[in-house]
């Protein structure tokens, strides 16, 4: 199978965020990379290392030793580097010995006994001021690289100009999810359905959690797989939480502890029927100028509001959920909460939000070519449709089918629809009322694939999402469908 997460590293945008980080550790700047614990950290650390070696960067990789108090002396003998005339060795005398690679990994940092941590901090701290004195005197770069996967201990480190603190945090959005969703789904040679169901309402419900989308596929290649019926879907959600120890004690838990005895009043996200859980996008607005939980998950507006830019790092308040893959920042929505974490919770609400907004995305532009094809082949089949059209008001709307006289004047119509106003376009009520006056023996299946869109068009324009059946059948209705055309229906 396509590696995915691989395949999703090297898409532009989580391959910008990569470069950033090689850009920093190759121009001798030092790296804390902060991970979540449900991320394969090694395939990740491996992508950079790989970039590092593609620009022809030295590089050894060095174990820290959990129980070694003395980091300096760990170094020397895991570098294998010479140092003579010192008892006490600094960071400096590191950076001029024989031997010393451009690049050093330092591998289990997130492991270090809690006693020792401090002095494995005073190593990065100095190392960062050592880099910058050797760079100054030589003009030669040495950097560390540490990837961490505990957050806690990557919120304590300070960068400044020669350390460099990033966080696994928004570098995936539902557009890579489905791109990589369409190559994966076709690689298994899934049927047209599951693809398009996977590559649309699959990958919203991934969100950033590769992970989660491949349990999807394999949910479909399941002997006794039925359709992608939404209860089923989130029983396999609630199944892939409990796996990731993401139970509803737990999410409990982490609410409380974020806002004390009050936590209940200030976590809607976990409250059936609160604001959150109905799906609304401006409580899940992130909020970078206050650290308040409260504020984090409850507030609507105010200054500070937006989700065009990503801050730098996971909000200290919601570190833990963060850490343990439940948060992470989406794009086009702002903070995200994973599907799993919700189906564990319950919040269905929000969970058929986002299917809705998979299906709608995918199939109300095929709906509206589907309208408009049919409607030409009327106008190219029937010399009374144009007649029809003048009658019911239909000659003078634009691609939308909305009227002339309805369109003009709103700020929320396209001026350039217009251009189509002679065309006859109709609504499917229309269209329907027009074929009940034809041969029900030559037209009726024209009819029902008319009546098929118009009932899954509706009901995505109300928010509701379709039955895997009611996909099913709009999907092979819809032009494209196994290559057909208007044509197949007459």
């Amino acid at each position: 199978m396509i590696d995915v997460l691989k395949a999703l590293c090297d898409l532009p945008r989580p391959s910008r965020n990569r470069e950033s980080i090689v850009d920093d550790l190759c121009a001798g700047r030092s790296v804390v990379w902060a991970l979540p614990e449900t991320v394969d950290a090694e395939h990740l650390v491996g992508s950079v290392l790989d970039s590092c070696a593609w620009r022809s960067v030295r590089l050894q990789t060095v174990q820290a030793d959990a129980a070694d108090g003395n980091p300096e002396a760990v170094l020397i003998d895991a570098l294998g580097l010479r140092v003579d005339g010192q008892q006490d060795v600094c960071v400096r005398d590191l950076f001029a010995a024989d031997g010393m690679p451009d690049l050093v990994l330092l591998a289990g940092f997130d492991e270090i006994s809690p006693d020792i941590v401090p002095v494995w901090l005073r190593l990065v701290t100095e190392w960062s001021e050592a880099a910058k004195w050797y760079a100054a005197e030589t003009g030669v770069s040495r950097a560390l690289f540490i990837p961490i996967q505990d957050a806690r201990l990557a919120q304590t480190i300070r960068g400044d100009v020669f350390l460099a603190v990033h966080w696994y945090w928004g570098w995936l959005s539902t557009q890579e999810m489905a791109l990589v969703a369409a190559s994966v789904s076709e690689e298994r040679n899934l049927s047209y359905e599951v693809r398009m169901w996977i590559q649309s309402v699959g990958a919203e419900l991934a969100g950033t959690d590769p992970e989660l989308l491949c349990h999807l596929i394999y949910e479909s290649e399941e002997e006794d797989f039925r359709g992608f019926e939404a209860s089923d879907v989130i029983r396999t959600m609630v199944r892939f939480a409990e796996r990731r120890g993401w139970t509803q004690e737990w999410l409990w838990e982490q609410a409380r502890a974020l806002g004390g005895d009050d936590a209940l009043a200030c976590t809607p996200w976990i409250q059936p029927g609160s604001a959150f859980a109905s799906g609304s996008p401006a409580v899940s607005s992130f909020r970078p100028v206050c650290s308040d939980p409260k504020f984090w998950l409850t507030s609507v507006s105010g200054p500070g509001a937006t989700r065009r830019e990503r801050p730098a790092a996971p909000p200290a308040s919601l570190l833990p959920l963060w850490q343990a893959g439940v948060i992470d920042w989406q794009p086009d929505e702002g903070l995200f909460i994973h599907s799993a974490a919700l189906a564990a919770l319950n919040n269905t609400v929000t969970l058929r939000h986002r299917m809705w907004m998979g299906q709608a995305r995918l199939l109300l532009p095929l709906i509206d070519a589907r309208r408009l094809e049919i409607c030409r082949y009327l106008e190219t089949a029937f010399h009374d449709w144009v007649p029809f059209c003048e009658d019911s008001g239909c000659v003078g709307s634009g691609s939308f089918g909305v009227s002339c006289n309805e369109a003009g004047g709103s700020s929320y119509s396209d001026s350039a629809s217009l251009l189509n106003q002679q065309e006859p376009v109709a609504e499917f009520s229309e269209i329907l009322q027009f074929l009940k006056t034809r041969r029900a023996l030559d037209y009726g299946g024209l009819y029902c694939d008319v009546d098929v869109l118009r009932r899954a068009r509706n009901a995505l324009a109300h928010y509701t999402p379709l039955t895997w059946q009611a996909f099913c059948e709009t999907l092979n209705t819809a032009p494209g469908a196994r290559g057909g055309t208007v044509g197949w229906c007459s």
